[in-house]
């Protein structure tokens, strides 16, 4: 009994240990809603990476024309892509690519750009 009133004694509002606890306390307070906020800022952030990045990057990949697409193709196409996302000049190095794209995979070169002129109307007639 009497330890709990040397706790209640030491832990008055009036007393300094309170204060200190209390300014303590506001800290701590501070500090972890400062870290909440750039715990909210951070996944702001890789919310809009991954909307901005990752499907806008791949909405060629939801396309009908890109669907009926064998695998192979859909590789060689990838990798056009991804070169281009790569390279600043993407009109000049394209025909590079696409060259690059249908010996890797085993596809007709044809057949590539036959596919990325279906892709460039179907665009335009949006």
């Amino acid at each position: 009994m009497m330890l709990k009133l040397m706790w209640l004694n030491l832990y008055s509002q009036d007393s300094k240990v309170y204060k200190h606890l209390k300014l303590i306390l506001l800290q701590v307070m501070i500090r972890l809603q400062k870290h909440q906020h750039q715990r909210y800022q951070v996944m702001k952030w890789l919310s809009n990476f991954i909307k901005e990045q990752i499907t806008e990057a791949n909405d060629y990949k939801r396309t009908r024309q890109y669907n009926k697409l064998t695998p192979r193709m859909k590789r060689a196409v990838d990798m056009v892509f991804k070169a281009a996302d790569r390279n600043a000049d993407v009109i000049a190095n394209f025909e590079k690519n696409v060259n690059a794209a249908a010996k890797k995979f085993g596809v007709q070169k044809q057949d590539l750009m036959k596919y990325f002129d279906k892709e460039t109307l179907t665009i335009l007639r949006r």
